[in-house]
């Protein structure tokens, strides 16, 4: 049942684990060439969004040390993806229409499979769904926060824009879905994938915008309005 605390056993290859680093770290360190920063800060903007997202998963979790630091593949991962952007910086610096478009793409991939391994991690741990919807979202979008935060900008996922906090959810209760109701516990994960890139990058292109607060009042004196003015023209 969806709503079952009994642990599924959801494999996750190392190989998703490390995508999900080496897309972290690649958006990372294009928004850092996009702040102008300097080796030191393109690598350290590349390790803090690549593993952000995985320690504060684990750090929920509390299944000890998190992975990323107990790996010996996943920070190095972080560090290459750095230094392949660092190698192109003054390229990607003086192309904002190809960066930007580049960022848009890593950024929705990284958010899909980070969403992705993070339920997977939460339902092998036996939680609730909704608990494991939150913590796929966490895990997709921890990186993103902790590299505004480091930039200095406003969150995205704080924000109204795209969907994002929303694709994420979206994946990681179709992946929980998949797991409990339909027992397909290996390509839950890839389906997952698919659904958060496709709702990110559709939204980006479409101009999807996740919904703004609405004040009751405000819109109930709004539709009074409407229909004084309305019964008035009768």
């Amino acid at each position: 049942m969806i709503g079952s605390s009994a642990a599924d056993i959801v494999d996750v290859p190392l190989g998703i684990d490390l995508a999900a680093v080496a897309l972290g770290g690649l958006s990372g360190a294009v928004v850092a060439v996009r702040h102008g920063f300097d080796l030191g800060g393109i690598l350290v903007l590349s390790i803090v969004t690549g593993l952000g997202g995985g320690i504060l998963r684990d750090t929920l979790l509390q299944r000890g040390t998190p992975v990323a630091l107990t790996s010996p593949w996943l920070l190095p991962v972080a560090i290459a993806a750095g230094c392949v952007v660092a190698l192109f910086s003054e390229s990607l610096a003086t192309d904002a229409k190809w960066t930007g478009a580049m960022y848009v793409v890593l950024d929705a991939g990284f958010l899909a499979v980070y969403a992705s391994v993070g339920t997977a991690k939460a339902l092998d741990a036996g939680l609730p769904a909704v608990t494991c919807v939150l913590l796929g979202v966490a895990t997709g979008t921890g990186g993103g926060l902790l590299r505004d935060v480091v930039v200095n900008t406003q969150p995205d996922l704080l924000r109204p824009g795209t969907l994002l906090v929303s694709a994420a959810a979206v994946g990681a209760a179709v992946e929980v879905l998949m797991v409990r109701q339909v027992g397909f516990s290996r390509s839950a994960g890839y389906i997952s994938i698919v659904v958060v890139v496709s709702l990110r990058l559709v939204s980006v292109w479409r101009g999807w915008e996740s919904p703004r607060p609405t004040d009751v009042r405000r819109a109930a004196r709004r539709y009074a309005k409407g229909s004084a003015d309305g019964a008035s023209k009768t």
